[in-house]
This record gives C-alpha cells, structure tokens and sequence, in this order.
C-alpha cells in the first residue's frame, strides 16, 4: 500500500489479506489518480457499524483521495466487508473519472470557442 494512504479500521481485525485486497482494488485507480505525486494523499476507513443490528449491511467503508486542489470522497454500506469495498471502489472511479470527463469537455468547449472567435476576426 502507498505510504500517503492511510488505513484505519473501526471495530474490524486489519489483517494481511484484508490489506492485500484493498491494495489489489487500488490498482485501477492508478490510471487515474497520480500516486506518485506528494500532492496527493488518500484516507480508507473501515467500519463494523455496532449497533442492535447483527444481520444486514453492518459493514462501511469510507474512501477520501486529495488530489491538486480537488477532494473526492465517497462510503458505501455492504454485508460483507469486502462487497463494501468493491461498492467504494466503483464510486470513487465513477466519481473521478466523472470529473475528469467534466474538465476534458470543458476544455474542448473553451477551444471550439477561441476557434469560432477566431474565425471571427479573419475575415
């Protein structure tokens, strides 16, 4: 696991596989969050949810990443502690691929524009 990611467990045993499989689940996220980087920083925490509940989603899991001026953060509930991180997983790709996509859009659109006023004035 990368040192800027810190991993804290709430009423849950944080053994090498559960170590293990976060790691092998952060892996997709590399294409898209740069690491390597000492601006970024990441926060997973896992949660058993103590309550009068034994049955149902007991099980959260709560991921922030703090990238270059921008903080992405989503938790998920499951049954099974690793179904939560599977569920966090997805949202945070869907959530910075989401932004990513937003931003890439925006630059084509500020260029189609500069383009059009160009286009403008060299008649």
């Amino acid at each position: 696991m990368n040192n800027k990611i810190q991993l804290n467990a709430i009423d849950i045993e944080l053994t090498d596989e559960l170590k293990a499989y976060i790691d092998k689940k952060l892996v997709s996220l590399e294409k898209l969050i740069d690491f390597e980087d000492p601006e970024v920083t990441g926060d997973i925490r896992l949660i058993r949810e103590l309550g009068g509940q034994k049955k149902g989603k007991i099980f959260r899991v709560e991921m922030s990443f703090m990238t270059v001026g921008k903080k992405f953060g989503v938790s998920a509930d499951g049954n099974s502690l690793f179904e939560a991180i599977d569920e966090a997983k997805d949202l945070i790709l869907r959530k910075i691929s989401g932004y990513k996509d937003k931003k890439q859009s925006l630059i084509k659109k500020g260029g189609a524009r500069i383009k059009i006023f160009l286009k403008r004035f060299s008649r």
